[in-house]
This record gives C-alpha cells, sequence and structure tokens, in this order.
C-alpha cells in the first residue's frame, strides 16, 4: 500500500487544483469514522494519526507532508533558534522545526483559520 501512495502521491499533486477538489470531496464522502488512528515514529517524531486524514496518510504513507517544505525546513532552521509556523494545521512541521531548534529554541505555532467542525 506504501508503494501505491508514493506512486499516486506525485501524479494526484500535479492535478489542476480544481481536479484535486474534486478528488479530495470524493475521498471525504466515502471515507468513515471508523478508521484506524495509528501510533507511529517518523523522524524520531512520534504521531498519533487518523488514517482518514490527507496529511496524516501522507505522514504515515511518505514518511512527511509536502517534500519541498520538509526539505527547506531541514536546511534553514538551526539550533537555538526561535522560529515562527504561521498557518499550522495540526502541526506537522511545528514538530520538525522544534525537533531541530532543540531545548535552546523556541517554536511558535499560529493556525488562523477557524476549521469548519468549530463553526
Amino acid at each position: 500500500m506504501r508503494l501505491l501512495i508514493k506512486v499516486f502521491f506525485p501524479i494526484y499533486k500535479s492535478l489542476p487544483l480544481s481536479i484535486r477538489r474534486i478528488i479530495w470531496t470524493i475521498f471525504n464522502k466515502i471515507k468513515t469514522k471508523h478508521w484506524k488512528i495509528i501510533h507511529t515514529t517518523e523522524s524520531w517524531i512520534t504521531y498519533n494519526l487518523d488514517r482518514g486524514e490527507l496529511i496524516d496518510n501522507s505522514i504515515y504513507y511518505l514518511g512527511y507532508f509536502e517534500k519541498d517544505t520538509t526539505s527547506a525546513i531541514k536546511n534553514i532552521v538551526k539550533k537555538w533558534w526561535t522560529v515562527v509556523d504561521i498557518w499550522a494545521n495540526i502541526g506537522v512541521h511545528t514538530l520538525l522545526m522544534a525537533k531541530l531548534v532543540w531545548d535552546g529554541g523556541r517554536v511558535i505555532a499560529f493556525e488562523p483559520m477557524i476549521s469548519w467542525e468549530q463553526i
């Protein structure tokens, strides 16, 4: 299954936004609330992942979310820095930054978007 996702995900990301929205809508309609929430460790960061969510599945199957962003963070963020993660969402990149800045650094995360579940 991980191989299938590794092949499918780049194809999905290359599709026009309108097509990706249609696929995402279909995915959300067919997924169930009974999908297993799993506990996993990727790159020494422990996650509780909901297998019914796109970001969580990306972490589970690929080991990262947004490959280019993850690579940029790894190349830019240094120990003992203070970094700000705006649009933090569920905190995937926030956790990576926290790992990189270690004990002497600080990560400030902010998600300005109200979740549709809170409306």
